[in-house]
């Protein structure tokens, strides 16, 4: 009992740790999305913009 209560406990601080890890992945991979749109955004304002003004 004691021996699966250890290997228990080393299983979940594993497991807490892919979480923690996945979690940081998955917020950087939306802040690098929410960038991504952000670029595109302004670069079709920028392009809208010209177009109006070279009208």
């Amino acid at each position: 009992s004691q021996r699966q209560s250890k290997l228990m406990d080393m299983f979940g601080s594993e497991m807490d740790e892919r979480f923690k890890q996945s979690m940081q992945h998955n917020s950087y991979a939306s802040y690098y999305m929410d960038d991504l749109v952000e670029s595109k955004q302004s670069k079709f304002a920028a392009k809208k913009h010209y177009l109006e003004e070279s009208d």
